[in-house]
């Protein structure tokens, strides 16, 4: 693929186009810390991005590069993942089970996560709580969730 013009676009392009590279990064949760990643590989690679668009997730992620205040927008975007990272709950324990290797004719212990059964029933605080007060006729609350901490941290928008 050249990214060369062509002799034969129009005229009123010839000047105006220049290569821009592009990231855009999708929804998907926890794809956001993924996409934190590759976006910091991009830099320690000094790939310059000119434009960055995502949608969900990823248009936070978006959001956060574009609006850095400083010049290392990777950092902002890494600490942002570390504080939601660690805000997370573990009320309910991880569990623990046996499997059976038929190979090796032994038990393994096998540890089964629980925090996305955590994240869905408690919350992620700096990120999003769940609303218990379903019953509310309110239309402004008619999701699961109430996202607007992500916002200032602390306080409810409804």
């Amino acid at each position: 693929m050249s990214y060369e013009i062509k002799e034969e676009s129009p005229p009123r392009h010839k000047r105006t186009r220049a290569l821009e590279n592009v990231l855009i990064m999708q929804g998907g949760g926890s794809l956001g810390s993924f996409a934190c990643g590759v976006f910091k590989a991009l830099v320690k690679q000094k790939i310059k991005i000119d434009i960055v668009a995502g949608t969900s997730i990823g248009a936070v992620n978006a959001a956060i590069i574009a609006g850095s205040k400083s010049d290392r927008p990777e950092k902002d975007l890494e600490d942002f993942w570390l504080e939601v990272s660690e805000s997370n709950m573990q009320i309910i324990p991880d569990l623990w089970m046996y499997e059976w290797d038929s190979y090796n004719k032994e038990y393994l212990v096998k540890k089964i996560s629980s925090s996305s059964i955590n994240a869905a029933i408690f919350g992620v605080p700096k990120m999003f709580v769940p609303r218990w007060q379903w019953g509310n006729s309110s239309s402004l609350t008619k999701t699961y969730y109430d996202c607007c901490r992500c916002y200032d941290g602390k306080t409810s928008c409804f």
